[in-house]
């Protein structure tokens, strides 16, 4: 029982440390590279200096909670990673659109959706694909960002007036 505390500490210390790397001036560095790598070099900031430095830190990240993942299991075997953890570990990341806010979202939503699909055995996974494809086709930049109507009215799909011009 008390993996689920050490685990909510670490989650909130976590959750901490990104939110003030995210804006410190590392932080604003790999937004800027994210967006155009090239300006950033054009003003001389070393680019693969901080691509290597948040290779380290998520390094770091994954090294902790694999150490804490591996203390609670007590026995580390390959099979721990399998493919349909490794998938889902995946789709959370897409899902949550590059903001930390849409990867906790994400995250609680394919922890808690496996569970509630649990009462339609068969067709489970099946459910669970057609959600991944709702979801990927109404968020397709992830929970992080704004989302896309699935269906636009046929007002919005009407052109738009021709604009009057001042003619003298």
């Amino acid at each position: 029982k008390w993996y689920l505390y050490l685990a909510i500490v670490l989650a909130f210390l976590t959750i901490l440390a990104v939110t003030s790397m995210t804006n410190s001036g590392a932080g604003l560095a790999w937004r800027s590279i994210r967006q155009n790598e090239t300006a950033v070099r054009s003003v001389g900031l070393q680019v693969a200096a901080y691509k290597q430095l948040s290779f380290q830190i998520g390094g770091l990240f994954a090294g902790l909670a694999g150490a804490i993942y591996a203390s609670y299991q007590t026995v580390v075997d390959p099979s721990l990673a399998a493919f349909d953890g490794t998938i889902v570990l995946l789709t959370m990341v897409i899902l949550g659109g590059g903001s930390l806010l849409g990867l906790l979202l994400a995250t609680a939503v394919l922890v808690v959706l496996p569970e509630v699909t649990r009462v339609f055995d068969q067709y489970r996974m099946l459910l669970l694909g057609l959600l991944f494809v709702v979801l990927m086709n109404w968020r397709p930049n992830g929970f992080g960002r704004k989302p896309r109507m699935l269906f636009r009215s046929a007002d919005l799909a009407a052109p738009l007036p021709p604009s009057e011009e001042h003619t003298s």
